[in-house]
């Protein structure tokens, strides 16, 4: 990995704009100044464009993308267009504290690895509820992912040549809310994910109000993930390592032994031959 951090951050919008300028103000401020921040609308119809003009700041970049109906695609529009060689994601409706990236690039060169996430402030109804993640590794691998999406979108910084190397966010209408676990999975075969258990940003956590609510039935988010993370394995003739099929037979026994919908018991059967779990 790169020893100097270029940082570019992507923000997708769309009819956001109080919570947009908080989100860019937050990077603004960091104590580790950043290269440029992407904002990429998603064809918004507020004030967003003119209250982000009105900032009169040349690191911040607007991009139309249209009307796409998901952050997928803006996002992926701003790492095609950015200049760094890390991407930082921020959601709108996020913010940053101020030593974010200062403390992220740190914990970077000191583990050699090419993405970092953090834990965050969880914000709901204006009230901090404290730490939004119970968890306690300090670093996140595939194992991990398989498991569950332990990583916040709006901490994550990752190295932009392992985003292009990941066939960046798959933009199916299929993955709207869920495209940043898909992008994880597939990041989690080029390098673990450095993990600092500090809350690094503010999660506005409005599920009720959030596109997140497609998706009650995690099986049914498993399914759609796992699914795309198996053809791209194939697509691409990724080959997993001895250690991760080890930590996935694992995994997969103990997803068993809970009791598992038929059809996921028949998914974990094909990906184990697939993959040569079995040789």
């Amino acid at each position: 990995m790169p020893d100097n951090f270029n940082i570019s951050v992507v923000i997708p919008n769309y009819n956001r704009c109080n919570e947009l300028l908080r989100a860019v103000k937050s990077v603004l401020s960091q104590t580790y100044p950043v290269l440029e921040v992407i904002i990429c609308d998603d064809g918004s119809t507020d004030n967003s464009k003119s209250q982000i003009a009105a900032l009169n700041n040349p690191k911040l970049i607007w991009v139309d993308c249209g009307k796409t109906g998901g952050p997928a695609i803006p996002r992926n529009t701003g790492i095609k267009l950015s200049r760094g060689n890390w991407v930082a994601f921020l959601d709108n409706d996020d913010e940053w504290k101020p030593e974010k990236i200062e403390k992220q690039i740190n914990a970077l060169k000191r583990q050699k690895l090419g993405a970092v996430c953090s834990n965050a402030s969880q914000i709901r109804a204006g009230v901090d509820r404290g730490s939004y993640l119970d968890y306690r590794k300090e670093q996140v691998n595939l194992t991990d992912l398989m498991l569950r999406n332990c990583i916040i979108c709006s901490t994550a910084m990752v190295n932009k040549q392992l985003l292009v190397d990941t066939s960046l966010f798959p933009e199916g209408k299929e993955f709207i809310a869920i495209e940043d676990y898909a992008l994880w999975l597939r990041l989690s075969t080029r390098t673990d994910f450095v993990f600092l258990n500090e809350t690094l940003i503010n999660y506005f956590d409005n599920f009720e109000t959030s596109i997140r609510t497609k998706y009650s039935d995690s099986w049914l988010i498993f399914g759609i993930v796992f699914n795309d993370f198996k053809k791209w394995l194939t697509v691409n003739k990724v080959n997993l390592t001895k250690q991760q099929k080890k930590d996935l037979e694992l995994l997969f026994k103990k997803i068993k032994n809970k009791g598992v919908p038929s059809q996921w018991d028949e998914f974990l059967r094909k990906f184990k031959d697939k993959f040569g779990f079995n040789k």
